[in-house]
Order: C-alpha cells, then structure tokens, then sequence
C-alpha cells in the first residue's frame, strides 16, 4: 500500500518500478475514469512504454490484439490500463477475458475505493490473479479497522477467514 498525500508522485513512483523490470510483464492499472487520462499522459511522459487503454465500445477485441502482440515478447513490461467502472460492467456481462489474465502486477489507484467486500468492485477485483497487489490511495484508507482489513485482504495477506476472525475481535 502506498498511501500518500495527492499529488507527491505515486503515479511516477509506480511507473519507475515497473520501467525496471527487464522482463514481459503484464501489469494492469485499475483507476477511476477521472484519472485514466493522467495515467496515460504520465506513462508516455516518462517511458518508452506504450500503454493500452481497456475501456470503450470494442475493448475486448482491442484487447485480444494487445495481448497477442505482447505475448510475442520484446523484454520489455506492457501496461494496461481501465477503470473500476469498466471491469465490474464486464463481470456483470459475462466479459472475463481481462481478469482470466495472469498479470505480473496489479495496481489500484485510489484503492481504498473496494475496502467494503460486499460491492460489486470488490468481487469482480477478487476474481484477479497477480503475482503482485499494489494499492495506491491518497484518500485516507482507515475510516474503521475493517477498511484496511479488507484492503490486506485483496493483497493476498490475510484470508477471508483470517479478516473476519479479525473482525469479529474488534470492538
């Protein structure tokens, strides 16, 4: 979790350690529409990392061709980008192509959006695999305990389990 004040660099931060991985890896960047453009400006801005933007009519096609492409490989990482928005409205239309993908990273800017496990954004981020979790926010993440549970929770650091024990021992 990289929780920090609006407008200190998270979003560089982020892309300079993907910019350093010397290999194909497949990251997705899940974020609220009103920051989708910021993140594409930054990413041309301060890469050599062309980033596919999964949003819009025909997304899953485009995105078909994207990972084609990308699967044959050049060394270098790939950054896709949506919105929450986006993937919750394709898990209610049966579209599961971009969460049956396994990604090498997983960030969710203003992650502090799914701290409540019955919403739809929740679920439908539940159902991705990554062999890394990132969650950036620079809203404050704790308004209660089982905020930030749920968020080490979707890390992979606690069990569903593991966070309602938890949460049952609160006061």
């Amino acid at each position: 979790i990289l929780a920090d004040d609006m407008g200190l660099g998270k979003t560089i931060q982020t892309l300079w350690i993907i910019c350093n991985d010397n290999f194909d890896s497949f990251n997705l960047v899940v974020c609220p529409l009103s920051v989708l453009e910021h993140w594409k400006d930054k990413i041309k801005l301060f890469s050599e990392i062309l980033p596919f933007t999964y949003y819009g009519k025909d997304r899953g096609t485009y995105f078909h061709n994207w990972k084609n492409r990308a699967a044959a490989g050049n060394g270098k990482p790939r950054i896709c980008i949506t919105t929450y928005d986006t993937l919750v409205s394709d898990r209610k239309n049966g579209f599961l192509s971009v969460s049956q993908t396994k990604w090498h990273r997983i960030i969710l800017d203003e992650g502090h959006r799914i701290r409540n496990t019955k919403t739809k954004t929740f679920k439908t981020l539940e159902l991705f695999d990554a062999t890394h979790k990132w969650i950036l926010s620079g809203t404050p993440v704790l308004n209660r305990m089982e905020d930030y549970l749920v968020l080490m929770q979707w890390l992979g650091l606690y069990t569903k389990e593991q966070a309602n024990s938890y949460k049952r021992k609160l006061p």
